[in-house]
């Protein structure tokens, strides 16, 4: 359904979407939802509720507002802000530029072949790195390894690794350590370099 002037106008504005399936969205629910186009998108959260954006395609500028929303860039190298609260910030396919802003914030990556994302702002004990476990070979919920060096580290054993550079803050996966699988970087921290073990966090979905 599209609703005609439905943030503008108040006069426009249903208070209710029931699905077949049961869900039913309430004037927050809606309020908080937004999607883009296949084109470059300026999307801006609201304040007073918990965000859903979806930049879709195209070169995005997403950001969210003072609740703990959830912002996906989608395709296209996206520039995306959480601002306040505690935000899940999805880069998507491309290189995008991610910055949490104040709140703990969880920087998601969903596989190693989505490009290499940058992060200005990550603050290591209160902010996340979060991947997939069946994208990145892991097991949700177990420790990862980190490998972390003031130059690109070598990969060791044949055991699933983090490789960390503290220096330039690139971060690359290695799913099989001097297996044939070369390692993969999936983002550079850009602002503060530090990083932990525990920082990085293994989900399901």
């Amino acid at each position: 359904i599209t609703v005609v002037d439905y943030f503008n106008s108040s006069a426009s504005r249903i208070e209710k979407v029931a699905f077949a399936d049961g869900t039913v969205w309430d004037i927050a629910a809606i309020l908080g939802r937004q999607n883009g186009t296949e084109g470059a998108d300026s999307l801006a959260g609201l304040n007073g509720y918990a965000n859903r954006i979806n930049g879709l395609g195209g070169n995005d500028s997403i950001s969210g507002a003072d609740k703990d929303d959830r912002l996906d860039g989608g395709d296209g190298a996206d520039n995306i802000s959480g601002n306040a609260g505690n935000d899940i910030l999805i880069g998507g396919y491309g290189n995008d530029v991610l910055t949490g802003g104040t709140g703990n914030d969880i920087f998601r990556f969903a596989g190693t072949d989505q490009g290499v994302d940058s992060i200005t702002d990550f603050t290591s004990g209160t902010d996340i790195i979060q991947v997939l476990g069946n994208n990145f070979g892991l097991e949700a919920g177990v420790a990862v390894v980190l490998v972390s060096a003031t130059t690109t580290p070598a990969s060791s054993g044949t055991a699933a690794q983090f490789l960390y550079n503290t220096t330039s803050g690139a971060l690359y996966f290695d799913q099989d350590g001097v297996g044939s699988n070369a390692a993969v970087q999936i983002a550079t921290l850009t602002g503060q370099k530090a990083l932990a073990v525990s920082d990085i966090v293994v989900v399901a979905a």
